[in-house]
């Protein structure tokens, strides 16, 4: 007499492919659920990248311009070294 095991196999992880797999017999949302985890997670990571790789550079960027340019008609009327640069980083 042999007996098969069923693992019952709960959705709950979306990043492996069993884990996708077992995704397709899952509610709804539970879909919708870790969807909503990783989108959130993803916001995360992008918006503290922003905040400190790329925001710094700017703030610096905006101090490093001369005090008697202008922007006139969308266009930087600059009256220093061209080119020059404000500020930088590895990325």
């Amino acid at each position: 007499m042999s007996t098969t095991t069923q693992s019952s196999s709960v959705a709950w992880e979306p990043l492996t492919p069993r884990g996708v797999a077992v995704f397709a017999r899952a509610s709804l949302g539970r879909l919708w659920l870790a969807q909503l985890i990783v989108a959130l997670l993803a916001g995360a990571v992008t918006t503290w990248f922003l905040y400190e790789e790329w925001l710094p550079v700017i703030h610096e960027a905006i101090r490093h311009l001369p005090a008697e340019g202008e922007i006139r008609n969308a266009k930087l009327d600059w009256r220093g070294d061209s080119p020059a640069q404000l500020a930088g980083n590895h990325f």
